[in-house]
């Protein structure tokens, strides 16, 4: 992604907490939070988790499955997290603090 692209996709976000016209913003955030506190819980700095496991999490059930996979797009084409796909499992480590 070019930067001129990731500067106007973080100022969109960073609108959305000010004037949210939808959960967009409080999802995506609710998502990176889930996988801070697994990273927390773990005894390393990722975590080794499932999109099911964060949706039930983020929405308390498994049916935005889709939606969970954006937002780890979102946040892994933003430079907020990295996700590794390993044996069965995603390994997702935080890269940085979010900022919007």
């Amino acid at each position: 992604m070019k930067e001129e692209e990731r500067q106007k996709k973080l100022a969109y976000l960073r609108a959305q907490k000010e004037n949210s016209t939808g959960g967009y913003h409080d999802l995506l955030i609710d998502t990176y939070n889930c996988i801070s506190d697994l990273i927390r819980k773990s005894e390393d700095n990722y975590c080794r988790t499932s999109s099911d496991d964060i949706c039930k999490v983020v929405y308390g059930n498994t049916y935005h499955i889709t939606m969970i996979d954006k937002f780890l797009y979102r946040l892994k084409q933003l430079g907020y997290i990295s996700i590794k796909e390993c044996y069965g499992y995603t390994q997702i480590e935080i890269l940085k603090d979010v900022d919007f």
